[in-house]
């Protein structure tokens, strides 16, 4: 069984502490056709995944990718999907 998508965003944000390696793996994610709908059910999982102190910057990593998918950004910058 492979790690789960949750997991992965976990570990992302958590060692990149910044949105940009996230959000390119998550356009990764949607050009090889990966649901929308699922990868904002795995970002809201890894949100609640967040448990230790002081994950202030992981979070932000995960809410301002999560902007990326649904679009509260500019055009250009929105991650599209193949579902959506």
């Amino acid at each position: 069984m492979g790690t789960r998508p949750r997991d992965l965003f976990l570990a992302i944000a958590r060692e990149a502490k910044s949105y940009i390696p996230l959000y390119a793996e998550i356009r990764t994610l949607a050009d090889q056709g990966m649901d929308k709908e699922f990868v904002l059910s795995e970002l809201y999982a890894a949100l609640e995944a967040l448990t230790l102190p002081n994950e202030d910057e992981a979070d932000d990593a995960i809410r301002d990718t999560m902007d990326f998918v649904v679009g509260f950004c500019s055009e250009h910058a929105r991650i599209r999907f193949h579902d959506a």
